[in-house]
C-alpha cells in the first residue's frame, strides 16, 4: 500500500500574473547585467579611430639617365641614390652596379619613389624606387605586390651591398636578401 509520503506534494500555485511575468522579468534583469558589464569593459578596449583617405607614400617618376653606381636621375625629382644600398670598393664592381642599374631602369622607365629622406645640405637625396607594374599607368594606391624594389634586386643578386649604418624602411628585408646572396654565393660575395 503506497504510503502518502510517496505521493508528490503539491505547494501553493503562484497566481497567473505572477506566472506571465517571470520571464519578462529574466530577460530585463540579463540585459542589464549586459549592459553594466558592456559600460565597464568599453573603457578598456581599444579605441576606434574613423578611417581617412590614405595618403600616398611616394610619387610616380620617370628615369632620365643612371646617375650613378647607386642613383637615378629622374626626370621631377632628379638626382635620387637608391637607398639601403651602398656602393662596392673596387672599380670593376661599381660599373657591374652601374650596368646592372641602367639594365633594370632605362631612360623612359616608369617608377614609383618612396623619398627616405634627404641631406641637410641640401644635396643627395635618398629614396626607395619601385619599378612600376607591366600595365605602367599610375595606379593609386601603389600595387605593391606586382612591383619591383629595384635596390631589392640588386641586392638578391648579389650586385650591391647593403648600408647597415643608415635607417631605411626595407632595411630589414634587404638584410634578409644579402643573408641569401652571400650564402648562394652571387654577384660580389662569389670570390669571398
Amino acid at each position: 500500500m503506497p504510503d502518502a509520503s510517496d505521493q508528490p506534494r503539491e505547494g501553493p500555485t503562484p497566481p497567473p500574473w505572477q506566472r506571465r511575468l517571470t520571464w519578462p522579468v529574466l530577460v530585463v534583469a540579463w540585459v542589464s547585467i549586459l549592459f553594466w558589464g558592456w559600460q565597464a569593459i568599453r573603457p578598456h578596449l581599444p579605441l576606434r579611430v574613423p578611417r581617412k583617405d590614405l595618403v600616398p607614400l611616394g610619387v610616380y617618376d620617370t628615369v632620365e639617365r643612371v646617375a650613378g653606381p647607386a642613383s637615378v636621375h629622374l626626370k621631377d625629382l632628379g638626382k635620387v641614390r637608391l637607398a639601403g644600398l651602398v656602393a662596392p670598393e673596387s672599380r670593376e664592381d661599381r660599373a657591374a652596379l652601374r650596368r646592372r642599374l641602367g639594365e633594370l631602369t632605362p631612360p623612359g622607365t616608369p617608377v614609383f619613389v618612396e623619398p627616405e629622406w634627404v641631406a641637410s645640405d641640401g644635396g643627395e637625396r635618398v629614396a626607395s624606387v619601385f619599378l612600376c607594374p607591366p600595365h605602367g599607368r599610375p595606379v593609386r594606391p601603389f600595387p605593391y605586390a606586382e612591383a619591383s624594389l629595384v635596390g631589392a634586386v640588386l641586392i638578391r643578386e648579389g650586385v650591391a651591398r647593403v648600408d647597415r649604418a643608415a635607417t631605411y624602411r626595407y632595411r630589414a628585408e634587404f638584410r634578409m636578401l644579402e643573408d641569401e646572396a652571400r650564402r648562394h654565393r652571387r654577384g660580389l660575395w662569389q670570390r669571398k
